[in-house]
């Protein structure tokens, strides 16, 4: 009974994470509402098994924890709806993966698990492609309020920023391109490791490709080095098997770049974009920057580390990025790490990386899989990734 509700809570998180209502503003998930039903029903046991790697990344998350509320009690907020959700994504998704389900996650049969995820990231990346072409050709999105499209959003998806103006941005499940971008490069090398088809792991990244963000496109090369890197210095592949990989893979996503720009007629600023898509202006937070915020908490820009210097001062970025680099440290100095632990470890990499300039930090699910990920790589032998 309980596998049947873990696969339901998955299954929603991954391939439906938009699906839901709003109450005001603020929309409420199934998926996020499963996980809490599930953290609540956990907290009302009488023994809590918690293992201490994932405990340490939960007391990493704390200061963050504790800035981010004393900035919202001190200065309230521009947006009630963005202080939800980042108590959501550091204080209950943190408190859920690493305390609540330490114990479950460390016993998972990751063998099914991996194998759902995979077939799902393949789903995702093909209804990402149908519904782009469809959209292209008839001008209209399919959406399934409740389920695909929360109730709220429903008849509203042009709206959102999606609309490149030549073409709009490949969306799939998440309603929004930079978002599923973002989500997938966290899994991206996970998939590579689980998935050894090479045609399903193109299909997955002509996905990306197709989100028309320059921030994933940047993720998506940075990625492809990164992994290419890693197996060299892990003696998987040659040194010429390297430089074939990189050569093959970079070749692949610019020959795309060219295609794509000469066929829809894209001007050459659109690649070259000095204000970086409008996020040079975040710029500006580095003279102003403060120790502590005093001023309301605002939303969190695209470019996270600026955004949260200006949302929360130094101190407020300091405190995330310990929390959000206590997993790297605790997966780089893991002894016999496994493929599949270095494939998490990469993603994980993957969105430090692309937040720079993309982090989709509060928007739902890019930090639910983040702390799962996570709360994968932290279990305590090789050999329960492996079962």
């Amino acid at each position: 009974m309980y596998s049947i509700f873990y696969f339901l809570i998955w299954a929603f998180l991954l391939v439906f994470p938009k699906g839901g209502f709003k109450i005001g503003d603020i929309p409420i998930t199934w998926g996020y509402l499963l996980l809490g039903i599930a953290t609540l029903s956990w907290c009302l046991k009488k023994h809590w098994i918690i293992h201490t790697p994932r405990m340490i990344l939960f007391l990493c998350t704390v200061p963050f924890q504790c800035i981010g509320i004393a900035t919202y009690l001190l200065n309230g907020t521009e947006d009630l709806g963005l202080a939800l959700s980042l108590w959501i994504s550091f204080c209950f998704l943190p408190f859920s993966l690493f305390v609540i389900f330490s114990h479950e996650i460390e016993t998972l049969h990751l063998s099914t698990l991996l194998n759902r995820s995979k077939n799902a990231l393949l789903l995702l990346a093909s209804y990402g492609i149908f519904l782009f072409l469809y959209k292209m050709l008839t001008g209209q999105f399919i959406e399934i309020p409740l389920l695909t499209t929360n109730l709220g959003d429903w008849g509203t998806l042009e709206d959102k920023c999606i609309n490149r103006g030549f073409l709009f941005k490949l969306i799939s499940t998440y309603n929004n391109g930079n978002v599923f971008g973002v989500c997938i490069l966290i899994l991206l090398p996970l998939y590579s490791v689980i998935e050894s088809s090479k045609w399903r792991q193109g299909l997955v990244k002509l996905a990306l490709l197709l989100t028309l963000s320059r921030a994933v496109w940047i993720g998506l090369i940075f990625s492809e080095m990164t992994c290419a890197t890693w197996m060299y210095y892990n003696n998987q592949i040659s040194r010429y098997k390297f430089f074939i990989r990189i050569a093959a893979s970079l070749g692949a996503i610019a020959s795309f770049l060219l295609v794509f720009a000469l066929y829809f007629d894209i001007p050459y600023d659109f690649f070259v974009d000095p204000s970086l898509g409008g996020r040079s202006n975040y710029f500006a937070s580095l003279s102003d920057a403060t120790l502590f915020a005093s001023k309301p908490l605002q939303n969190i820009a695209e470019a996270t580390y600026l955004g949260i210097l200006n949302s929360l001062g130094i101190s407020g970025l300091f405190a995330f990025l310990l929390a959000m680099t206590a997993p790297i440290y605790i997966g780089i100095f893991k002894p016999h790490r496994t493929h599949i632990q270095s494939g998490i470890l990469l993603g994980l990499v993957n969105y430090l990386f692309v937040a720079i300039a993309e982090g989709a930090l509060v928007n739902i699910p890019t930090l639910c899989f983040y702390w799962f990920m996570a709360s994968l790589l932290a279990s305590r032998t090789p050999d329960a990734l492996m079962s």
